[in-house]
C-alpha cells in the first residue's frame, strides 16, 4: 500500500525506481504509524493479534518485489517467454 501511494504521487515527477525506493524507505515508519492511528483500538487489537510480525513482513515483502523490478528492468531476457522446446520437451530460454 505505501509503495502504490508514493508511485501514484512521484508518477507526476517521473523519477526513477531507486529514488522511489529510497522515500520508501525513509518514510515508511511514519506512514505506518499514522495508518495504525487512523484504524482506532480495532487496529491495535488486530496489529497485537496472531501476526506480531505483520509489519516487518510486509516490508521485506515489498523490498522483495523493488528489487524484482530493478532486476527485470537490468535483465529484460530473465523474465522473456520460453522459446520452442527441444526434443526433450525441455524449454530454452
Amino acid at each position: 500500500m505505501h509503495m502504490e501511494e508514493l508511485q501514484r504521487s512521484f508518477r507526476r515527477r517521473r523519477s526513477d525506481i531507486q529514488e522511489l525506493h529510497k522515500m520508501h524507505t525513509e518514510t515508511f515508519s511514519q506512514w505506518l504509524a499514522e495508518k495504525k492511528m487512523t484504524m482506532g483500538n480495532g487496529g491495535k487489537d488486530k496489529s497485537k493479534g496472531k501476526r506480531p510480525f505483520l509489519a516487518s513482513n510486509t516490508v521485506a515483502r515489498e523490498e522483495h518485489e523493488i528489487r524484482r523490478r530493478l532486476d527485470s528492468q537490468s535483465n529484460p531476457q530473465s523474465f522473456s517467454e520460453p522459446s520452442e522446446p527441444t526434443k526433450s520437451g525441455l524449454y530454452f530460454i
